[in-house]
């Protein structure tokens, strides 16, 4: 449940940081405007500057006025459309980046799981291979007392006597030993 405490908080983490982003691009549009005071400053100056000459003919200041004004009028509009926000590109893009941002996050959990399925088969293959291994050297274990057993018994005691009544459904007397001290254990 850890690792997936961790996620969210990635999760989370990166989702701020891009909203702080977003919060300082819109605040760059208020600079925007003040280096439109500035332009439209300049523009004054630039007009009140041509209307001191008074040795331009009225024609000719008229033509140079009128080309003045389309030359700034095109700068004005070449800066806007390079400065201004594209609310439609912008949206396309948003949306772009949290459809990119999404499937992102979905390849990492999807890694992630199959990285914990994996390493979850390799432990139970692991635990599986551990538990034959020892039920391996209990039954060695077992098959080593049961000999010994069988050797130390007399066969013509009472107890000798009664495990021979008892090995007989047995395939041998091995088997049966194992058994009887299985159930003494």
């Amino acid at each position: 449940m850890t690792d997936m405490d961790d996620l969210l908080a990635q999760i989370k983490t990166e989702y701020q940081e891009k909203q702080e982003k977003t919060k300082k691009k819109q605040a760059q549009p208020q600079k925007s405007s003040s280096l439109d005071n500035l332009l439209a400053d300049l523009e004054k100056e630039y007009q009140e500057k041509h209307q001191d000459l008074p040795s331009t003919p009225k024609r000719h200041q008229k033509e140079n006025d009128s080309s003045t004004d389309n030359f700034l009028e095109q700068i004005k509009q070449e800066y806007k459309s390079k400065h201004q926000p594209k609310s439609k590109s912008k949206s396309k893009t948003k949306t772009t980046l949290k459809n990119d941002w999404a499937k992102e996050l979905e390849t990492k959990y999807q890694e992630q799981n199959k990285t914990k399925t994996k390493q979850k088969n390799v432990d139970h293959i692991q635990d599986i291979q551990k538990q034959e291994l020892e039920r391996q050297r209990k039954e060695k274990a077992l098959k080593n007392k049961a000999e010994q057993w069988l050797k130390n018994l007399d066969p013509l005691s009472d107890e000798g006597l009664w495990f021979e009544e008892f090995a007989y459904s047995y395939e041998s007397r091995l088997e049966a030993a194992k058994d009887y001290l299985r159930a003494l254990d």
